[in-house]
């Protein structure tokens, strides 16, 4: 085989195994293993690694007011008027490291969430994102979870590559979300519509209303195995992921450094503790490689089908040399008999002589130049 047909051949199986890790790395986030959030937290800060400003902020301040999202599962939630979830597992790591009580705020909704926020009837986000817009009131730790962001459709819809392919469709976020913000931004042509909720997204997503629905790949897969496993899939994943960390008021940078801090301190078994209990088990009926077989057969089918048509294309240019090969011999047996007939034999175009043999040029007494 050529050079070329070699490289074509590379990438192929560099594309694979480049969709094998995005499998992977999908599975693993729903499994409860967050792309990069380990590599994000410094596991060597301790308590010593505070400054005497930081000490005694935390003497003197006894109880920190904690915004959630109420509905948002595994992540955090409200459940019989207590903070659940993957977040407030964290938040009792820092509680304990900290000596200090987080004490959450009761709300319906993100969206009556976020207002807290900016009249400071909280002091931290326990799971958020940084925007523009947020960033006028909040600040933010290091994230400590790192997720995929994904769209998901009806169950008859078609694999989508990125967002650009559904461009001109309806699509649903959750209103007051990080990417509502960051989409609008991005894709002004884009028709999003918000919803108060998750599931309420879905809902509509099911019975056509929107085309499709965007949202992390841990929440919205725990939601449509809950409720939705019959209708709706998960059908590409958007080209970005949600950063996550705690977001503090930005009028209190002593409280931001403190749980920074804390934050960066939370080792690698702990993480994987608390992902496992609230992942983990949830999503067992899919970790199975299926995934990673569909994908391998598609390639093996598509290196298949490239091999029969670089064989085809290689014997055709063969037959094709070939014939070039015996077109120069007859040019080369035609050029010898004129040049060396008896007879005299010119080519005339446009009433000029473009050919002369040797025996025309004797004749006429001209040269052949």
């Amino acid at each position: 085989m050529k050079k070329s047909t070699y490289t074509h051949i590379l990438i192929l199986f560099i594309t694979l195994q480049t969709f094998l890790s995005f499998a992977l790395n999908s599975t693993n986030s729903a499994l409860g293993n967050p792309i990069n959030s380990e590599e994000a937290l410094n596991k060597t800060t301790t308590i010593t690694d505070f400054t005497k400003e930081e000490k005694e902020y935390l003497t003197q301040k006894k109880t920190i007011k904690v915004c959630i999202d109420p509905n948002w599962m595994p992540f955090e939630a409200i459940s019989n008027n207590r903070h659940v979830g993957i977040s407030a597992d964290y938040l009792n790591l820092i509680s304990q490291k900290l000596g200090i009580d987080f004490q959450f705020v009761p709300t319906e909704t993100w969206i009556e969430s976020l207002e807290k926020g900016k009249s400071r009837e909280c002091d931290i986000f326990s799971l958020a994102m940084s925007t523009p817009e947020r960033k006028t009131y909040l600040s933010f730790t290091t994230p400590y979870i790192v997720i995929p962001l994904v769209i998901a459709t009806t169950k008859d819809k078609p694999f989508i590559a990125d967002l650009p392919d559904v461009i001109h469709q309806r699509i649903g976020l959750v209103k007051g979300y990080a990417f509502t913000e960051i989409l609008r931004a991005e894709y002004p042509e884009m028709e999003l519509v918000e919803f108060d909720t998750l599931h309420d997204g879905l809902v509509a997503l099911e019975k056509n209303k929107i085309y499709g629905f965007i949202d992390n790949l841990t929440t919205i897969s725990y939601e449509i195995t809950q409720s939705f496993s019959s209708s709706i899939k998960i059908s590409g994943r958007v080209n970005r992921n949600w950063e996550l960390g705690i977001a503090v008021r930005n009028d209190d940078p002593v409280l931001l450094g403190i749980l920074d801090k804390a934050v960066r301190s939370i080792d690698s078994n702990a993480i994987k503790e608390i992902h496992s209990k609230w992942i983990a088990v949830t999503y067992e009926q899919q970790s199975n490689h299926s995934l990673l077989w569909k994908i391998l057969a598609a390639f093996v089918a598509v290196m298949l089908l490239f091999i029969s048509r670089y064989r085809k294309m290689n014997s055709f240019n063969r037959k094709l040399q070939e014939l070039n090969m015996k077109l120069r011999e007859s040019e080369d047996s035609f050029r010898y008999l004129v040049n060396n007939a008896y007879e005299g034999i010119a080519i005339i175009q446009n009433k000029r002589v473009a050919y002369a043999n040797p025996r025309m040029c004797e004749m006429t007494g001209y040269d052949q130049n």
